[in-house]
């Protein structure tokens, strides 16, 4: 029953996890974030995956799509506020930029910020780079897109190699459950042949007790039928 009922969860969980694949509802909106002492206008995504799954799977797709590694994030740092400065990015303009991204844990799973300037104060936001700000934008959107399906893809046939497994390891322990039902009632058998066994001795032993004193009976009755003849003959 134990194993049923884990089954049954599991089975539930990747019903629930297969909804973002045809109707995943994330949204890129517009944010803000304070940084170096003044609210700094950016792009705001909330998302399942945990952050360090988001940093490495942004990490390699600014890389691959445009040709800049984030610093912050790796084998010995995992900051929330990861960087990449005085790069160009040529969907942005030919002006070298500074790239932020600051990713957290939030109550949905991750928030992820990102924003950019083309020098110590100057923001790329909607009201003084629209365009700039509209491709921003875009890139979060393209990298989601892409990732999204991919991670819940994944997370799906996790899910089903458990259930798989679980319900192996069910089969199996059904299996353990039947075999020792078996020796229980190849047990329950035999303890019934030996009681059986042990009712036709105790049997036996009655009727060879009943024997015994009637033998000895007999004996005793001709001993003193031998002594009386004895006796009589004196």
């Amino acid at each position: 029953m134990c194993y049923q009922k884990i089954t049954s969860t599991l089975i539930a969980f990747l019903t629930v996890s297969c909804f973002p694949l045809s109707a995943q509802t994330y949204a890129v909106e517009d944010g803000s974030f304070v940084h170096r002492d003044n609210t700094r206008a950016c792009i705001v995504v909330h998302v399942d995956p945990e952050p360090k799954t988001i940093k490495e799977e942004w990490k390699d797709f600014l890389n691959d799509n445009y040709n800049f590694k984030l610093n912050g994030f790796g084998f010995f740092t995992n900051k929330d506020l990861l960087y990449a400065e005085d790069i160009q990015v040529k969907e942005l303009g030919e002006k070298n930029l500074n790239f932020y991204s600051n990713i957290v844990e939030d109550k949905e799973g991750t928030e992820m910020k990102v924003f950019a300037s083309y020098g110590y104060d100057i923001y790329i936001a909607p009201d003084n780079y629209p365009s700039e700000y509209a491709t921003l934008k875009k890139m979060v959107q393209k990298f989601y897109a892409e990732f999204l399906p991919k991670y819940y893809e994944g997370e799906i046939k996790d899910v089903s190699k458990r259930i798989a497994e679980l319900e192996k390891e069910r089969k199996s322990t059904q299996k353990d459950i039947e075999d020792n039902q078996e020796d229980i009632e190849d047990n329950k058998e035999e303890i019934k042949e030996l009681q059986e066994e042990n009712e036709e001795l105790s049997e036996k032993l009655k009727e060879n007790k009943k024997t015994l004193q009637t033998a000895t009976d007999r004996k005793n009755s001709r001993e003193a039928k031998l002594k009386r003849i004895q006796e009589m003959v004196k």
